[in-house]
């Protein structure tokens, strides 16, 4: 996926920013599906305030995600080590 063969080697499923991303695309569809992961949760829903942590949890994923791939440790790839 990377041509810079400086950097070590790590297979996308190990790396931080894929289990992000995962997370904020859950998150997102699941607001705009309607689905109440607080409520499966046990979670009393609060209405507003549920929804809004779920939007808040989407974008601070996707930006901690984006963020940790601006500055590589590692050069992801599709095989494993």
């Amino acid at each position: 996926m990377s041509e810079n063969t400086d950097l070590p080697a790590l297979p996308v499923w190990q790396a931080r920013s894929f289990w992000l991303q995962i997370i904020g695309a859950v998150t997102a569809i699941g607001a705009a599906t309607g689905f109440d992961l607080l409520g499966h949760l046990g979670v009393p829903n609060e209405g507003a305030l549920a929804d809004h942590v779920m939007q808040v949890v989407s974008v601070v994923a996707f930006a901690l995600s984006w963020r940790e791939r601006r500055a590589p440790n590692y050069r992801l790839t599709l095989r494993a080590k």
